[in-house]
C-alpha cells in the first residue's frame, strides 16, 4: 500500500494552477486565390483511356465552374 500511496503524493503535487494568459487580438486572415491565373483547360487524346478521359472532363468542368472567363 505504502507505494501506491507514496505514487498519489508524488503525482498530486504535480499540478498547479497557472495563470490564464490574456487572450490576444485577432489577425485578420486573407486568402488570395490565384489557382485561376495558371489554371488552363485539359485536352483529350485519343490514346487516352476511358478513366483519364473522365478524369479530364471533371478537371474541365472544375475550371470552368471555380473560373469564370472574362467576357469578351
Amino acid at each position: 500500500m505504502l507505494p501506491s500511496a507514496a505514487f498519489a503524493l508524488f503525482a498530486s503535487g504535480c499540478t498547479h494552477l497557472a495563470p490564464t494568459p490574456a487572450p490576444t487580438p485577432e489577425s485578420a486572415v486573407r486568402v488570395v486565390d490565384t489557382a485561376c491565373s495558371w489554371v488552363r483547360l485539359i485536352t483529350i487524346s485519343p490514346a487516352d483511356t476511358p478513366e483519364t478521359k473522365r478524369q479530364v472532363l471533371a478537371h474541365d468542368q472544375a475550371v470552368l465552374t471555380n473560373c469564370p472567363r472574362p467576357s469578351k
